[in-house]
């Protein structure tokens, strides 16, 4: 409490047992230990409900700085916790910026530090050993089964991402995926590469341009085909890009 109210740093936590006295020899014992397990508690919370990494990756470079620090050996030194440490915040930077690629990747190299890590956690971050599990499980969310129809895989990492953002809150980087999911089902739909940008313009161009003309009549530009491609849009699609297209609209205006 003393530590988040007041910002001191606390080196050390005893406790005389006066009670426990024998031979008029007052035992004192070392409660420090215990504010670690606190912090590993807190850090992993953080990174599982809202996706912040800092404190985790933090704990995970001390620990093997520690370990170097007490100079304990070599021979059984840890060498992977600082790179977990580097995948975890790579994870949450992709989720952060809204990179579906680079968080399906992020993913996959956290979960394969993690099981690189998980020996040296057992000796050099003990208290992490039995919060492993749920950070591991945020990284395989993001991991859908290997198959050849990356396209597929694609939006099924989007439709993940969209679920946490919702799940955990994140309104603005919803708002915004959603849109975006919009475009790459359009593309998918018209066998078109989801990861041209060139396409994708395109592509939401010629959206707008047919969601308009369901409500008014459009602009002089946009009775123009956006390509001589036809693209297939169905109509509820059109109609779902109206409400999107506004939500998006209020919250990137701050409206």
């Amino acid at each position: 409490y003393l530590r988040v109210a007041t910002g001191i740093e606390i080196t050390k936590l005893v406790y005389g047992a006066f009670d426990a006295s024998q031979d008029d020899h007052k035992p004192v014992f070392d409660l420090t230990p215990f504010l670690a397990l606190l912090e590993w508690t807190s850090a992993t919370e953080q990174f599982v409900r809202g996706g912040n990494a800092e404190p985790i990756a933090a704990l995970l470079r001390e620990a093997q700085n520690t370990w170097y620090r007490s100079k304990r050996g070599a021979e059984n030194a840890p060498t992977h916790l600082k790179p977990a440490a580097d995948r975890v915040q790579a994870l949450s930077q992709a989720l952060q910026v809204l990179r579906p690629r680079h968080t399906r990747e992020s993913a996959r190299r956290l979960d394969d530090a993690l099981r690189e890590a998980e020996p040296e956690i057992g000796q050099a971050a003990k208290p992490f050993e039995v919060l492993l599990e749920q950070v591991r499980a945020v990284a395989q969310r993001f991991v859908p089964h290997d198959t050849a129809d990356q396209v597929g895989t694609h939006l099924e990492v989007q439709r993940r991402m969209l679920k946490w953002y919702l799940k955990h809150e994140r309104y603005v980087h919803a708002g915004l995926l959603m849109r975006e999911l919009v475009v790459s089902l359009v593309m998918a739909k018209n066998g078109l590469d989801v990861s041209n940008h060139d396409e994708r313009e395109r592509v939401e161009k010629e959206i707008n341009a047919r969601s308009r003309q369901q409500w008014k009549k459009p602009a002089a530009e946009e009775r123009q085909p956006a390509s001589p491609q036809p693209i297939d849009v169905p109509k509820s699609i059109l109609e779902l890009w109206a409400q999107l297209t506004q939500l998006r609209n209020d919250l990137a205006h701050a409206k």
